[in-house]
């Protein structure tokens, strides 16, 4: 939900893209409540702050290389919208990758049923970013997956699908952003599922603020 603030305090999207990122928050928040609600159930407290881990290493050079870093020599984007509904496709993408391989920790019937609705939530997210980044009807599914030709990126963009892959993966996601070099190579970085060294744990709290 930081991330989604990021974006809408820009004010770089068209009204129907920022009020998709609204809708995305709102759902975020009621599942953000719904996992405290079960956390405090089975026993645990809730870690209710930012992933830090996420925080301090993945979304600081997703924002140089779209808003520019003049000490860093990174040019902003050419399109900041566009790279906006591209990270949160990623993020959503992320998201639904991260419940799936979530379940399969879980012993509790309740809570893999739960965690799974969550999931099924970002994956319905990451299908409408996805329309909204690449437009209707190109971005429905990946012709690739009905023995078409295997799209080509262009301007060193990918493309976007609704569907991306017959069955849902747990691999990273390749988020390509940022102005175009030299080369026409565009600054890209992997969105990965959660590994365990980035989740929160009993022992940690959230930081005083």
């Amino acid at each position: 939900m930081d991330v989604y603030a990021t974006i809408t305090k820009s004010g770089a999207l068209q009204p129907d893209d920022q009020a998709l990122v609204d809708r995305l928050v709102v759902d975020h928040q009621a599942a953000a409540d719904r996992l405290a609600e079960l956390t405090t159930q089975f026993g645990a407290e809730p870690y209710e702050c930012t992933n830090a881990w996420y925080m301090d290493r993945v979304v600081p050079p997703i924002f140089e290389n779209i808003n520019g870093d003049e000490a860093k020599d990174i040019p902003p984007s050419d399109d900041p919208a566009r790279d906006m509904l591209a990270t949160v496709n990623a993020w959503e993408s992320m998201d639904g990758a991260m419940y799936q391989g979530m379940v399969e920790t879980l012993a509790s019937p309740e809570l893999r049923s739960e965690t799974m609705k969550i999931g099924a939530m970002a994956g319905r997210h990451a299908a409408v970013s996805a329309i909204h980044h690449t437009g209707a009807p190109d971005a429905y599914f990946d012709p690739a997956l009905i023995g078409g030709e295997e799209p080509q990126p262009k301007d060193g963009l990918l493309p976007l699908f609704a569907i991306p892959t017959e069955f849902g993966s747990l691999a990273p996601t390749q988020l390509v952003i940022g102005a175009p070099s030299s080369a026409g190579t565009r600054f890209t970085i992997p969105i990965d599922t959660p590994a365990d060294n980035s989740y929160a744990y009993t022992d940690q709290s959230c930081p005083a603020t």
